[in-house]
């Protein structure tokens, strides 16, 4: 029996010229755009909490509680043979940015059977990088894969590629910034 792979993966991902104040309103703009994209006719995200809590350590942050509705997202023969609940994704988020934590689990369906524990910690360019970002013990440092992501230079598939948010063509004129070149990790810390 072959030794089982990473139980843990970290993607590093360092991103151009971007302060932790503009990562924070980008994201916030996506998940708006993402839910608005794909909600409507009861699929997509549906949010149940939005609202500011207090952590368990006594830290502020929001607090969300989406389901996301995936039938038409999977094949029609998929969603005929799914039991009621399967293409259901509780999504439990914890922000406390730049520290977001979220666990996606299936409770009408799988129960305890299925839980993906996803953390985020955003860091200036000049900590991109750091090592042990999440202060991980020995043990689980073994466990991890770390996969360093190039947004401009590493390979995406046709599917999923824009020329409209390529970053070697994409310029944002209102603040002159892109597109970016090949070598740009080079300059990255210098904004």
């Amino acid at each position: 029996m072959a030794a089982p792979g990473p139980l843990y993966t970290e993607f590093r991902i360092v991103l151009p010229y971007v302060s932790l104040d503009e990562i924070q309103i980008g994201l916030l703009y996506t998940l708006c755009k993402t839910s608005l994209a794909e909600t409507g006719g009861a699929e997509g995200v549906e949010i149940i909490v939005n609202e500011p809590r207090t952590t368990d350590t006594g830290e502020e942050c929001q607090y969300y509680h989406k389901i996301l509705h995936l039938a038409s997202k999977v094949p029609r023969v998929i969603r005929m043979l799914a039991p009621k609940g399967a293409l259901e994704i509780h999504d439990i988020t914890t922000d406390t940015y730049p520290k977001i934590r979220t666990a996606y689990t299936n409770p009408d369906y799988m129960k305890d059977g299925f839980h993906v524990d996803v953390q985020k910690i955003f860091k200036d360019n000049d900590k991109a990088t750091e090592e042990n970002v999440f202060n991980l013990d020995d043990e689980k440092r073994a466990k991890t894969l770390t996969i360093k992501i190039d947004i401009v230079n590493d390979q995406v598939s046709q599917t999923d590629y824009s020329e409209d948010t390529d970053p070697i063509k994409f310029r944002l004129e209102k603040i002159s910034r892109g597109p970016l070149t090949a070598d740009w990790k080079v300059n990255v810390s210098r904004h």
